[in-house]
């Protein structure tokens, strides 16, 4: 048997472990493929702070994080 599995970083958790112990036990053959990271429609009426506030608690770098607000401030989507 073989499985394909696409996943993100923040997927990374004991699930993911216990399936690919499982997985494993049944000899299964096991593909891992980063998945491809998706963009979404941005609205521009979100505060700033919510916005990273919910891209923090999805689970996103702290490095990342800070260039991407820093980003987003003096972006044109937030100039009305």
């Amino acid at each position: 048997m073989q499985v394909t599995l696409s996943i993100t970083l923040t997927e990374i958790d004991h699930h993911l472990l216990n399936l690919l112990r499982n997985l494993l036990s049944q000899n299964a053959e096991i593909i891992l493929r980063k998945a491809p990271v998706k963009l979404e429609e941005f609205d521009k009426h979100l505060p700033l702070t919510q916005v990273m506030q919910e891209m923090a608690q999805a689970g996103h770098n702290q490095a990342f994080l800070k260039d991407l607000q820093t980003g987003l401030a003096t972006a044109t989507v937030y100039q009305h």
